[in-house]
């Protein structure tokens, strides 16, 4: 476990595979397994894990004994992990992590929701390291890829979904200008204030501790 201070809003899509295979000049055959549940966040809504549909494609040789014994394992595997990976990365809901709902998983929006309080956040493994890739990578690409980006994913996501609807996007972005869209870049019109900046520099250090 790690313990991190700040961080502000996380943008972070995950794509989780998962592939078990063998020889094809062996005797068997390839199963696929979808997770279709969904989960309940603790307030109460549905929620689809990571808001895609996920499959599980392995091979199952005739040499295994007890088929059915191994399938059921790795199936119950694959997804408790989907939900946990899910859990821990979302950045919109809280999940109870035991039957008397006292307690959640630490998630992003845990870290996001813990921003200027001053308080420390016991943060999974997995989501640390996802973390510090981020910053790393945002430094590489000095902000063209950044995860400090989830409520402008936010905004464009509802834009979208208006398009899809036949809303011509010149109406629907407020920054739509035919004069200047062919000379400004991405990153100027997408910039992140000092504020940002500034602590991105800041919390760099700290995550490579």
């Amino acid at each position: 476990m790690k313990k991190i201070k700040y961080l502000s809003s996380v943008s972070i899509l995950p794509l989780l595979l998962f592939s078990c295979a063998s020889s094809l000049s062996k005797e068997g055959k390839w199963i696929k397994y979808s997770v279709m549940s969904y989960i309940t966040a603790s307030d109460y809504s549905t929620v689809k894990p990571f808001a895609a549909d996920m499959t599980l494609r392995y091979f199952i040789s005739d040499s295994i004994k007890n088929p059915d014994s191994f399938e059921e394992t790795l199936t119950s595997t694959f997804e408790k992990d989907v939900k946990y990976y899910h859990y821990i990365f979302d950045r919109h809901h809280y999940y109870y992590n035991n039957e008397e709902k006292t307690s959640y998983y630490t998630s992003l929006k845990t870290i996001n929701d813990s921003y200027g309080t001053n308080k420390e956040v016991v943060c999974p493994k997995e989501l640390y390291d996802l973390l510090k890739e981020g910053v790393r990578y945002t430094e590489l690409t000095s902000g063209y890829f950044s995860f400090f980006s989830g409520r402008l994913v936010d905004f464009w996501d509802e834009i979208l979904t208006e398009c899809s609807d036949n809303v011509p996007y010149t109406l629907l972005d407020p920054l739509f200008n035919y004069k200047d869209h062919g000379e400004a870049s991405s990153k100027e019109n997408l910039i992140f204030d000092e504020e940002i900046k500034e602590h991105l520099i800041s919390l760099t250090p700290r995550l490579n501790k």
